[in-house]
């Protein structure tokens, strides 16, 4: 019988053994870091080193296994091609805040016929466009203002504030005083991001 749940680890072994560097906002050092509450992991604390020889054992010796661990390595081969920046970058700093959904009015466009489409949580989202979900139903994109810009520039360049959507990270208002948080709902969903480029985002 396969034991899968340690497969699972080859997942940890892609992700968390590449090694972030550099600021996050791009060489600037004036934001003090903070010091930790708790001491810092040095080893992982999951998945044991029994875990993962059984993991590659049970891809050695059954193709079931080895049918799920290359469905894994090739979901996640597609990190190994960004650089660390690019990755780190992936995930904004605790001034952007999070939302458990955009609105419960729906997409701004379609109304709540994105629900008819795609369940309780059918916003998707693209890691490549960042800070943005896409309506299943119409295919637009909110916000339609250079989030990713505007808080680059530390939240100070309000050009990047224009558009019919525009987000500035706590959400655009609609015609009726409807808020459609846009950019936390991304920020929300990127964490646990799996391929949303079909759908919406769900834990690994």
């Amino acid at each position: 019988m396969v034991c899968q749940r340690p497969v699972i680890t080859l997942v940890f072994a892609v992700f968390f053994g590449i090694r972030f560097t550099g600021p996050v906002w791009g060489g600037d050092e004036s934001r003090a870091l903070r010091s930790p509450k708790y001491p810092l992991k040095t080893q992982r604390l999951i998945f044991t080193a029994d875990d993962v020889r059984i993991a590659h054992e049970n891809v050695r010796r059954y193709p079931q296994a080895k049918a799920i661990a290359d469905k894994i390595v090739r979901r996640a081969s597609e990190w190994l091609d960004w650089p660390d920046e690019k990755l780190l970058a992936c995930i904004a700093t605790p001034d952007v805040p999070r939302a458990f959904n955009v609105s419960t009015a729906g997409c701004p466009t379609c109304g709540k016929a994105i629900y008819a489409k795609g369940g309780t949580y059918p916003w998707k989202l693209d890691l490549p466009r960042p800070f943005q979900v896409e309506c299943p139903v119409c295919e637009g994109r909110f916000p339609d203002n250079d989030f990713a810009s505007y808080y680059r520039s530390q939240f100070q360049e309000k050009q990047f504030l224009a558009g019919a959507y525009a987000d500035d990270g706590w959400g655009w208002v609609g015609p009726g005083g409807e808020r459609y948080w846009f950019v936390c709902r991304q920020h929300d969903l990127q964490p646990s991001h799996r391929d949303d480029r079909r759908g919406s985002s769900s834990n690994m």
